[in-house]
């Protein structure tokens, strides 16, 4: 079973309430009772009446002390009424005495005042950012690292298997591709290309010959597709056909396609994660030679046909998962998702023999890759919009931004909440979609929107 895990333990209430003015309303991170391993504690001397240990959260912008620790000091300092109701992403509230500037101290250090909540819930004293370095309870390392490309750590594995970073791949075993009883073959006329264009598309198909990609078609065919060009931002034009016929007369295999968290299920506890990307996807898939035919298409030039599988065609996927799942079947520390393949270890030693027993096996069998779309060795991978490290799975900063971005409704437009699989209050929203449009908000909904909002672009990290 997965487990939800706040990265963050608190968040600053003034900070994250922008957008919440009318409501009165300061969102909170959850705030957990914890004590694990891997979690660093420091002991503070408060007010120089007690030592207390605290939660060393670099995550937080506040400070946090439990109310009963607070009662056990035989000189309690003033507390200051706040102004906000404390509530979690999760839309619980956080009921809180007051706001306390206490002294504290670490060991032999400086005697500082900062600010603490003093919250009603039992949960583990905390101390934020600030406060840490404050007191010198952590030193800030700056250590930027690459989202893509090759460390120096991992240069000399690529200069070793440099030719299955080279080209395109070609499988041994060629695909077929079954069509139904009842199929009807379609004829094509090619489609006009605007003249600026036909250059363009001439030295394409002359490029995807040469790779054997594509072959020219002399003789008669049941079946000729159109053709789709698309150009790209650089200039040049993407090729594939537009099978809408032939895709309905194809018997799709249905091999099962991993879900995102199928391929995440098996990461507890690791420490070093490589993503490599597959070099041109489908193309390295041949067809057998009745199956090619069956995606001549036509053009201004003449006919071809594809020599390895296209783009486009209703069983490309799965074929291709199944063709990856049998390369690579057997190893540890490896999964497939489409064209990605992450390649993970619980120590680096056990990453790295992994890593090299793939690229072993891709070799054999005839598998390329994109060395500029490859990652090396990281702590942490991006893959399909979500961060994988050891200590969970999140999604990606930019993914939350647009959702930080969005502006309230106002009953205008429809519903952004509506594809939020989350146990969220959004009932009133709900109401002013289906009964009146127009209708104003009012300071509940205004609330279930904010407290959505925060919900979809909370830093939770999926816990292994």
């Amino acid at each position: 079973m997965m487990i939800l895990k706040t990265v963050h333990t608190v968040e600053d209430g003034e900070a994250l309430s922008e957008t919440a003015d009318d409501t009165d309303e300061v969102f909170l991170y959850t705030i957990q009772n914890s004590t694990r391993e891997d979690e660093a504690f420091a002991e503070l001397s408060i007010e120089g009446q007690m030592c207390i240990k605290f939660k060393i959260d670099t995550g937080a912008q506040v400070n946090v002390l439990p109310v009963q620790y607070y009662n056990k000091l035989p000189i309690k300092p003033s507390l200051i009424k706040g102004s906000h109701k404390l509530t979690s992403y999760c839309g619980s509230a956080i009921p809180y005495a007051g706001i306390s500037h206490l002294t504290c101290r670490y060991k032999d250090g400086k005697t500082q005042s900062h600010a603490f909540y003093i919250v009603r819930s039992n949960t583990t004293p905390i101390v934020g950012l600030k406060t840490c370095k404050d007191l010198e309870l952590i030193k800030l390392i700056l250590n930027i690292q690459k989202e893509g490309g090759t460390t120096s750590a991992y240069s000399q594995l690529v200069k070793e298997y440099k030719d299955i970073f080279e080209g395109i791949g070609n499988l041994e075993n060629k695909c077929e591709i079954h069509l139904k009883e009842n199929a009807v073959p379609t004829v094509y006329p090619a489609r006009k290309v605007p003249l600026a264009m036909k250059q363009k598309l001439k030295d394409e198909l002359d490029r995807l010959e040469a790779l054997n990609i594509i072959g020219k078609v002399s003789e008669p065919t049941d079946w000729v597709n159109a053709m789709v060009m698309v150009e790209k931002k650089d200039g040049s034009v993407r090729l594939c056909i537009d099978p809408v016929d032939l895709n309905k007369a194809i018997r799709r295999p249905h091999y099962p396609i991993p879900t995102f968290e199928d391929a995440t299920e098996d990461f507890h506890g690791i420490s070093t994660v490589s993503k490599l990307d597959v070099r041109s996807g489908y193309w390295i898939l041949p067809l057998t030679e009745r199956s090619s035919f069956y995606t001549t298409f036509s053009t201004v030039f003449g006919r071809y046909r594809w020599k390895r599988y296209p783009f486009g065609l209703v069983s490309a996927q799965d074929e291709f998962q199944r063709q990856m799942d049998e390369i690579f079947e057997g190893l540890d520390g490896i999964r497939i998702l489409i064209d990605d393949i992450l390649v993970y270890g619980k120590s680096q030693e056990e990453h790295d023999n992994r890593l090299r027993a793939v690229l072993k096996r891709a070799r054999e069998k005839g598998v390329r890759f994109n060395k500029e779309k490859c990652t090396f060795g990281m702590e942490q991978v991006k893959y399909f919009g979500h961060i994988i490290s050891k200590e969970g799975i999140k999604p990606v900063p930019e993914k939350l931004n647009a959702i930080e971005k969005m502006s309230n409704n106002q009953g205008r437009t429809p519903n952004p909440f509506g594809h939020a699989q989350l146990p969220i209050p959004i009932h009133p929203q709900s109401l002013i979609q289906k009964q009146d449009p127009k209708r104003p908000h009012t300071r509940s909904t205004v609330r279930v929107e904010t407290t959505s909002r925060r919900m979809l672009q909370c830093h939770q990290a999926i816990n292994h």
